[in-house]
């Protein structure tokens, strides 16, 4: 059958996200059975709505797929729409993260025929067989679907225990090129990205885990291999380890550090403070790690204890400090806002950010996602009575107060954030005020690579002023430049 994939746009800003994974698996496991799958990557082009109609117009294609998390939501109602009024006749199929936590919404609000709930690497082949021979999918476990009039809810499927038995993602059938040259804390170097495991056992209150809390993990030679034949395709210089959480197995940890070096890359990935200790950081260093991302979302021991978080503040410390012992960039990420926020645990959190002098000068909103704890708990407590209007304003991605679940007002909520944002930056700028003046320099170097990449620049110049600017940010402190929320490349003005 010939099947289009759609990847829905995940940001609307001028960057790339990271490579869709997710949608690059389900195509290898479609082609592995015989399938003509093509991928319209609408994150990467930033395609607009005349484009996509164009190409359901021009497309000839069996079964219309899309993934996407829920702040694609409009957008998958759209393109929904669009695919139906050009093949009213053609299956259209759901899957992801987002549609996996609240089916029935998108049922309700789309024309969408099949929803795949869950991993859907297994879950796309049997449906299409069962299409294919027009047979009827009662027996396809992980997914609802349309019949006569109403949605029929199968048992759930299990998770697919062992996942080197899947094929390697198809990189092919995206544009690879726009995804490489993603900024990465590597600088000039192209930006590979990897997941070497599935799911995630923490409970975080706030966090939905992609891949569920039953964690799987691959084995580091089938994660080498997969990195190796990666590099003789596209020959990158960094590799990011997408994990929900990296350093869940220590004994996998080492065995990477130690396999990893003979590529000769930079790296990075996913942590979390309480799993970080010296020997692991300083494997990890000497390996070629240069930044690890976590959620430390707050500093005070009444947060962390109401969202689940299983760390202390303690941990979080230890973690940064560990990491800028042995030279990599802690990108660590905050929320303001969560259940039993006042003005006094965010004042902790302001003090822990700036007693650890580093530049971290935003907070997210709390914002209770379908699926999650946080989600139930506002819904019991009669903060969200309709997911629709809530759902649709996803697309903020948490910039924007959407639900309340404080017992603060909203304007109390959104004042004291903003003072904490206005003193944390502050705060930095009078002890490193050379920080700023290297965030304008990288906001010149990011214009610099658009001109490269559109062939108008010597490539030996951009990797000069790449250098130029390293050799500054290592040589005031290991601090002072910093990936995550604020890109190496950044463009943000101060």
């Amino acid at each position: 059958m010939k099947i289009l994939l759609i990847n829905p746009i995940t940001r609307l800003n001028n960057y790339v996200s990271n490579l869709p994974l997710g949608i690059a698996y389900v195509a290898a496991s479609l082609r592995q059975e015989g399938h003509d799958v093509r991928i319209f990557d609408l994150d990467a082009h930033k395609y607009g709505k005349e484009d996509v109609r164009k190409t359901l117009e021009k497309c000839d294609y069996d079964v219309l797929g899309m993934t996407g998390i829920i702040t694609s939501f409009q957008q998958q109602r759209w393109i929904i729409d669009e695919a139906k009024r050009v093949n009213p006749a053609t299956p259209v199929i759901l899957g992801g993260v987002g549609v996996s936590s609240i089916p029935e919404l998108f049922f309700q609000q789309t024309k969408v025929d099949v929803v795949v709930c869950g991993e859907g690497d297994i879950a796309i082949r049997e449906v299409l067989a069962r299409l294919s021979d027009k047979k009827g999918l009662a027996d396809v476990p992980g997914i609802h679907y349309r019949q006569g009039g109403g949605v029929v809810k199968n048992p759930p499927r299990s998770v697919v225990r062992d996942p080197d038995t899947l094929p390697f993602p198809a990189w092919d059938l995206l544009p690879i090129e726009k995804y490489l040259c993603r900024p990465s804390p590597a600088w000039h170097k192209k930006n590979m990205t990897f997941l070497t495991a599935r799911g995630c056992p923490y409970q975080c209150t706030f966090c939905q885990p992609t891949g569920g809390h039953l964690y799987r993990y691959r084995s580091i030679d089938n994660v080498i291999a997969e990195m190796k034949k990666a590099m003789g395709l596209y020959h990158y210089g960094h590799a990011l380890l997408s994990d929900e959480c990296w350093p869940i197995r220590r004994d996998r940890c080492f065995e990477f550090c130690e396999k990893v070096k003979p590529l000769n890359i930079e790296w990075s990935c996913t942590g979390r403070a309480n799993l970080m200790d010296e020997p692991l950081v300083e494997a990890m260093a000497d390996s070629g790690c240069v930044m690890v991302g976590m959620g430390y979302e707050s500093a005070s021991h009444i947060i962390l204890k109401n969202i689940k978080k299983s760390q202390t503040a303690e941990h979080e410390r230890k973690a940064i400090r560990l990491l800028q012992k042995y030279g990599i960039v802690p990108s660590t990420s905050y929320i303001a806002g969560l259940p039993g926020e006042t003005p006094a645990t965010l004042r902790e959190t302001v003090d822990f950010i700036e007693d650890l002098d580093v530049p971290i000068f935003d907070f997210f909103f709390a914002t209770p996602y379908p699926g999650t704890a946080l989600y139930d708990y506002a819904v019991t407590r009669g903060k969200i009575t309709d997911p629709l209007p809530l759902v649709e304003s996803y697309e903020e991605m948490a910039s924007n107060l959407l639900v309340n679940v404080t017992d603060m007002s909203d304007e109390e909520l959104i004042r004291i954030k903003r003072e904490a944002e206005v003193e944390l930056r502050e705060v930095y700028r009078r002890r490193h005020p050379l920080y700023f003046h290297l965030e304008r320099l990288k906001g010149f170097y990011e214009r610099l690579l658009a001109r490269w990449r559109s062939g108008s620049l010597p490539k030996v110049f951009l990797h000069r002023l790449g250098r130029f600017l390293r050799k500054w940010g290592i040589a005031d402190s290991d601090r002072l430049l910093r990936s995550g929320e604020y890109s190496w490349l950044s463009d943000k003005r101060v």
